[in-house]
């Protein structure tokens, strides 16, 4: 990721991989991640990151591995993450008292 700071619940992140990773693991604010995580295949340097939708800091941590199911081979990248989300304008009070009118 370019900085610390996304205003999208979906995030994209450019992996530099050395190797070759079978399996990826991304974990967002859990203090456990190494025991936590659930794993998918590995299917290239292009992820996207979901901090949810909460704004504020986020701790953010993407671990690969290879085939083997040997967890002392798992590599973790820390990445910590400012969420800032647009306002939502939310009308809950609309005027009743305007009519329609066709322009000619």
């Amino acid at each position: 990721m370019t900085n610390n700071y996304v205003n999208t619940m979906n995030t994209a992140a450019q992996l530099n991989v050395s190797g070759y990773p079978y399996y990826i693991a991304i974990s967002v604010d859990d203090t456990n991640y190494a025991n936590d995580s659930d794993w998918g295949y590995y299917s290239g340097s292009n992820v996207t990151v979901n901090p949810g939708l909460t704004q504020g800091w986020h701790d953010v941590w993407i671990g690969l591995r290879g085939h083997a199911d040997d967890a002392s081979a798992v590599v973790w990248q820390y990445k910590r993450l400012n969420l800032t989300l647009p306002p939502v304008l939310v009308i809950t009070n609309p005027v009743t008292d305007v009519v329609d009118e066709p322009m000619i």
